[in-house]
């Protein structure tokens, strides 16, 4: 079988494409040599194979190579090794170490690049990491904590049948935007609504158990959010001092489950699988978990700023201390995990494809077009319409 057989001249570095011709490789072994005195034959210390270091010249070809240019530029000048798609070589991970590019009137229609890297290994040594995802259940746990003590400094309920029935129906109300998920909660409630810890401790349960309901954390959250709300309506506060405990009472459920679902949703993006190698068909972007951190974190500082509906006091102060641990665990978590995380480019196929064609061209692997189809949410994975921008991940 001769070479040019199934040979391609088609390469690749962190997804950007281009064209080679040859290519150089420099390798060999790592050998300490040893002379000594009075011996005529020295000896040679095999110490490992060398780095291997490869250039080549890649080109970008075509009537708009400008852009293949500015985007295979764009990859060489990111910081850390990437992915090598050489014909010669074949695929191995590499890190550059320089490059060059060549243009000129004489020679329109193309840009040739010289690239030179060297082969990246793996770091032999060992480096101190923090338990970032760890930190964030324990701060929320201590959150949950404080939430229901403050929970029951807040709420008494007086020996009148009507107020029980009222507060058990605003129960009721709060959960209805999740009653498919968690069913009914206020039956069990009417035998310790005169104990506000245990009654706290109840209700903020019926909340965290969502994350063991939903299975899975991405959905866990999805359903938090309709709780995050819970009570912004504004609460009529009364003259009479029944009736404003009845308002303060209102205002210490809406935020005991509304703070239980943002600690709840805050534990749940601790245990999103965030590895790049782990990603399945439905990835997360770099992007979308920093949109996600971004969002936690306002809600965590909104729920900070609230004020007695009565006193107008700000909320408790342990309660507020163990929310600002929360905080900085979750920015910590997410933005360490987040940014190990592939990018999103745009991506126009000329033509209409099949996804598993487009996957080809974009990544070398056909097999990851369910991952392409899930990303752009693709409704005809065989007929991909050309001109369309997609977005692809960088890696």
């Amino acid at each position: 079988m001769g070479w040019r057989v199934g040979f391609t001249a088609e390469g690749s570095f962190k997804a950007a494409k281009f064209y080679v011709r040859e290519a150089e490789l420099e390798a060999g072994r790592r050998v300490q040599l040893h002379e000594y005195p009075l011996r005529d034959k020295p000896y040679a210390e095999d110490l490992g194979r060398k780095a291997r270091k490869i250039q080549f010249e890649a080109y970008c070809i075509g009537p708009d190579y400008q852009q293949a240019r500015d985007a295979l530029i764009a990859r060489v000048e990111e910081p850390g090794s990437g992915e090598l798609r050489h014909p010669y070589h074949g695929t191995l991970v590499v890190t550059v170490t320089g490059f060059r590019v060549r243009e000129s009137t004489r020679h329109g229609g193309y840009a040739a690049i010289t690239i030179q890297c060297v082969e990246a290994g793996e770091q032999a040594f060992p480096t101190a990491t923090t338990a970032t995802q760890e930190a964030v259940k324990t701060a929320a746990d201590k959150s949950v904590a404080d939430s229901i003590n403050a929970f029951a400094d807040d709420f008494a309920i007086s020996d009148v049948a009507g107020a029980v029935d009222d507060f058990l129906k605003e129960v009721d109300d709060v959960f209805s935007a999740v009653a498919n998920v968690v069913g009914s909660v206020s039956g069990p409630l009417a035998d310790i609504i005169r104990a506000p810890a245990e009654l706290g401790a109840a209700i903020a349960g019926a909340v965290t158990n969502i994350s063991s309901i939903a299975t899975e954390p991405v959905r866990a959250i999805e359903i938090y959010r309709n709780l995050f709300n819970t009570g912004t309506d504004p609460v009529t506060v009364g003259t009479m001092p029944r009736a404003r405990q009845k308002a303060r009472n209102t205002q210490a459920l809406n935020e005991l489950v509304r703070t239980t679902a943002i600690v709840s949703a805050c534990k749940a993006s601790a245990a999103l699988e965030l590895s790049p190698v782990k990603q399945g068909d439905r990835p997360f972007t770099r992007s979308a978990v920093l949109t996600l951190r971004d969002e936690l974190l306002d809600a965590i500082d909104e729920r900070q700023q609230i004020t007695d509906v009565v006193s107008g006091q700000s909320i408790d102060d342990d309660l507020y201390n163990s929310l600002s641990d929360l905080r900085v665990a979750v920015m910590t978590d997410l933005s360490t995990r987040g940014k190990r995380l592939p990018s999103v480019m745009a991506y126009t196929p000329l033509a209409t494809l099949p996804a598993l064609v487009i996957a080809h061209q974009v990544y070398g692997d056909a097999t990851r077009d369910v991952e392409l189809v899930n990303l752009n949410n693709i409704r005809h994975p065989g007929f991909v319409l050309g001109g369309q921008v997609l977005e692809v991940l960088s890696e």
